[in-house]
């Protein structure tokens, strides 16, 4: 075996050894985040009439909540607010859903770009979130927050996030 090869061969293996501790460095700093997605999946099978979660994910908004969206056993889509003082319910083809928010916002302008939606509580509203970027010309892009309560649609409050 050659010198040439011996290198390559010992390059592989550290660069394997490091791609592993990397992977178990990053499920060690995650560990809280995913147990507390699993509970809060646990919370909304024991409370409600969920028996399959779809995603899970937090939001932080009057408090700490995981949003749990998932089916009942009939087959119909709800979605769960976990936070520590209980949980509440919601059937998707009961609200204003997400593609009608995404309808509202385009709406809106052009020059937006959605970059996430999802539910949250903002003001004791049930609300759906919507973070997005606006172009404005000649100025740099601008951020904002639109809460559209869960039930009508319609528009409960406008963050608009700045550096100044």
């Amino acid at each position: 075996m050659t010198r040439a090869r011996k290198t390559i061969y010992i390059s592989i293996i550290v660069f394997i050894t490091l791609i592993v501790i990397a992977y178990f460095f990053y499920t060690r700093v995650q560990q809280n985040h995913f147990n507390d997605l699993s509970q809060a999946v646990q919370s909304a099978y024991e409370k409600t009439t969920m028996v399959k979660a779809t995603r899970a994910e937090p939001s932080y908004g009057d408090e700490a909540y995981n949003i749990v969206f998932g089916d009942d056993k009939l087959g119909h889509p709800l979605i769960a607010w976990v936070s520590a003082q209980g949980v509440h319910t919601e059937f998707v083809d009961k609200i204003f859903s997400e593609e009608q928010v995404k309808s509202k916002m385009k709406e809106r302008g052009e020059n937006i770009e959605i970059l996430r939606i999802l539910p949250n509580k903002l003001q004791g509203h049930y609300v759906w979130e919507v973070f997005y970027k606006q172009e404005i010309p000649k100025e740099s892009d601008k951020y904002f927050y639109d809460y559209y309560n869960i039930t009508d649609g319609s528009l409960v409050d406008t963050y608009r996030l700045s550096l100044q």
